[in-house]
């Protein structure tokens, strides 16, 4: 059956937000980002998710191993700059930035989901949104939020170099001692994050049994 959707009216945001700021490693978490995020899950669970990065079919452990997959909605013509005001003070509070311009002007959620159980110390291959030269205060600015619920993990943001990143074939790679985790972002139902996109991140995960089960849901939004 076909239906219509109100974008804009879906994704605006709640006006009880709970803010908290990690001045040393500039995050900042946003708990009941969304004012209707049961409504914004039910969506999500009623769309087909296309492949993420599935160059090579015969290479990539994608839909072998896991499913890695991207949802991508435009921003309606309803829907804009001014509707991230909220997101705007909240960089120029605790990031420092005079205004924001959002890079990817859409809904975008990365949507994962797990073929076969792997044990924690396997985790998502850690990557930059921007160039480590870049001094932080110019740096792309991360937003994810997570909107599965029950979820667990987050995201890790590490101190250490990865540039044998290879997801576009493996999403994993092996974690161990080298790798210095400076920050962990917990996992929780419509909570949003932001840190520095110049830092090493990824995603991890505690419990891959609950993901094979369930889809994680992850938006994202690149800010300069």
């Amino acid at each position: 059956m076909e239906n219509y959707i109100d974008l804009a009216g879906l994704f605006e945001f709640s006006d009880e937000w709970d803010i908290s700021f990690d001045e040393k490693n500039e995050c900042v978490v946003i708990d009941n980002i969304y004012k209707n995020p049961l409504e914004i899950l039910s969506w999500l669970k009623s769309q087909d998710y296309p492949l993420w990065k599935y160059i090579d079919p015969e290479k990539t452990r994608n839909t072998k191993d896991y499913l890695d997959c991207r949802l991508n909605h435009a921003w309606p013509y309803n829907y804009g700059e001014e509707d991230m005001v909220a997101i705007e003070n909240v960089c120029k509070k605790y990031l420092g930035r005079q205004e924001i311009d959002v890079l990817n002007r859409s809904f975008e959620f990365n949507c994962f989901k797990a073929l076969e159980k792997k044990t924690n110390t396997e985790q998502h291959f850690p990557h930059l949104d921007d160039d480590q030269k870049i001094p932080d205060e110019w740096s792309t600015i991360n937003m994810i939020t997570y909107m599965d619920q029950g979820g667990n993990g987050g995201t890790n943001i590490y101190d250490y170099d990865f540039p044998d990143n290879i997801e576009h074939e493996n999403l994993f790679f092996k974690l161990e001692k080298k790798h210095k985790i400076i920050k962990s972002l917990e996992h929780k139902f419509n909570r949003a994050v932001l840190f520095r996109g110049n830092k090493w991140h990824g995603a991890f995960i505690e419990d891959y049994a609950h993901y094979m089960k369930n889809w994680r849901y992850s938006q994202v939004y690149f800010i300069k």
